[in-house]
This record gives C-alpha cells, sequence and structure tokens, in this order.
C-alpha cells in the first residue's frame, strides 16, 4: 500500500472520499478537475500530486475507484493518485492524521469533514482549505511550493 512518504510528487493535495457518496464527495471529484486545470504546469512537472483516499475500503474496490476518478476527466489520470487503507488500523492512522471524521448513517452511507489538505515535501500538513475555494487552493499549493523550493515548470 502507498504512503504519503511513498508517493510521486513534492506537495500533495490530499482528500478523504467514498465513492458511493453522491454529495460532497462528488463535489470534490469536480474540485480536482478543477484543480488539474489550474494546476496543470505543476502537476506534469511531478510538483505538484493530486490524492484521494477512500475510508470505505469494503464498498470502494480497485474498479469502484478507478470508475470514481474517471467520471471527472482522462486528463487526471496520471496526476491523481486513489486509493484505499489496506486495513481498519491503517484507515484509522489516515484519518487520525489528517483529523478527518467519518460517521456511518443509517442509510449505508456516512457523514464526513470534506477538505482539501495540503501537504509539502517533508510530508507535513500545512494546510486545510475549503474545497469549494479553488483560488485559496491554487494559491497555497503555490505558496507551498516556493516556500519549500521545490521544483516545478515556470508559472504562466
Amino acid at each position: 500500500a502507498a504512503t504519503l512518504g511513498t508517493l510521486p510528487g513534492q506537495v500533495l493535495l490530499v482528500d478523504f472520499i467514498y465513492t458511493r457518496c453522491s454529495t460532497v464527495c462528488q463535489a470534490l471529484g469536480t474540485t480536482y478537475q478543477q484543480l488539474a486545470d489550474a494546476l496543470s504546469s505543476e502537476i506534469a512537472s511531478g510538483a505538484v500530486r493530486l490524492v484521494s483516499v477512500s475510508f470505505d475500503p469494503t464498498h470502494d474496490t480497485p474498479q469502484a475507484l478507478h470508475d470514481y476518478r474517471a467520471r471527472f476527466g482522462s486528463d487526471l489520470q496520471h496526476g491523481w493518485t486513489i486509493g484505499r487503507p489496506q486495513s481498519d488500523r491503517e484507515k484509522r492512522a489516515w484519518l487520525d492524521a489528517f483529523g478527518v471524521v467519518v460517521i456511518p448513517d443509517r442509510y449505508g452511507g456516512f457523514t464526513h469533514n470534506a477538505a482539501v489538505h495540503i501537504v509539502d515535501d517533508q510530508r507535513r500538513l500545512v494546510a486545510i482549505t475549503d474545497p469549494d475555494d479553488i483560488d485559496a487552493i491554487v494559491r497555497a499549493t503555490r505558496q507551498t511550493i516556493a516556500a519549500r523550493g521545490v521544483k516545478h515548470v515556470a508559472q504562466n
């Protein structure tokens, strides 16, 4: 299983999803689609990588994760890592590390907080951003790149 330390890319934008979610998680997918456009040069150069972590590994099979990502465009295939923890212990470690609260609802889904977490090249959580504020996420990502001297292509 991939860990943050082994994922490619310098700065990571991390969100938490489950593929059966028809509300917040769909919005997060759209956010990543917009971020892929806004940060295309940084993603192409390897300075930034989008990461989605499922907290529903029972239902989120590799195929379900692939299908979720594919809904938001094939151009995201190389800049977006999507996966799931392999055990309850690993899932708990991811959720705790990012302060994500997941509560099962009575309909077989989950209530959860949503954010885009910015992790620097030293694998430190440096910002938690509102997933609806694309401009703020882009700004914070570029500031993180600049602060760490991460190599990337010139911005337009």
